[in-house]
């Protein structure tokens, strides 16, 4: 009797409740890699973007031809931020008329055009950035356009060194500079969790600040 007792194994309702625990902890699992993956993303893209502005203004330098990086929002009805590296743009270039469906018109030659992370958003900020760059806004309405459907923005990186901020009717935007935040979807989809990392470029000097606000 004893050795029948012992050999007893689960009964149905203790194999459902480890089923159930099991799950639990699975989906726990799952958000919490999800989030580390996102935010992880984030942080690749802002390390990318800082260098990608760095060399910017040192291959203006170089061959003294102007540069335009011009960094599309992802749509709200979901998808792709996009960012553009144009080189040589003429006087009549604007970012009120560039399409990113033909991103080539009026510059010299597209030297990059790369689809971001769809789990990537710009937040929506509207504080100002740390000192030194304390005078400097973050997602400037002076700087701000739409291209395509999406908000865009453009800096240009003279030949002679300068770096400023493209007004969307076209010509520099008078400011000090401009500071943008990139976050992860899970903060535009209500979660949390998220992580958030701005970029602040200083005009006309191209010094660029990178933190997590």
């Amino acid at each position: 009797m004893n050795d029948c007792n012992a050999r007893r194994g689960f009964t149905l309702i203790e194999l459902m409740v480890a089923v159930a625990l099991i799950g639990i902890l699975a989906t726990v699992a799952y958000s919490i890699s999800t989030a580390a993956l996102r935010n992880a993303r984030v942080d690749t893209a802002m390390d990318e973007l800082v260098a990608q502005i760095g060399s910017l203004r040192a291959d203006a330098l170089t061959d003294l031809s102007d540069r335009l990086l011009v960094l599309v929002d992802a749509p709200t009805s979901g998808g792709a931020g996009r960012l553009f590296v144009l080189r040589g743009p003429t006087a009549a270039w604007k970012l009120s008329t560039f399409d990113p469906a033909s991103p080539g018109t009026e510059v010299a030659a597209v030297e990059e055009d790369l689809r971001l992370n769809a789990a990537l958003r710009i937040a929506n900020v509207t504080s100002r950035a740390p000192a030194p760059l304390a005078t400097v806004s973050f997602l400037d309405s002076a700087m701000m356009g739409t291209c395509g459907g999406p908000r865009c923005f453009a800096l240009r990186f003279r030949s002679n060194g300068d770096v400023r901020g493209e007004k969307p009717a076209g010509g520099d935007a008078a400011r000090p500079g401009f500071g943008f935040v990139v976050t992860s979807t899970l903060e535009t989809e209500g979660g949390s969790g998220y992580k958030r990392r701005a970029i602040v470029v200083g005009f006309p000097s191209g010094v660029v600040r990178s933190y997590s606000p």
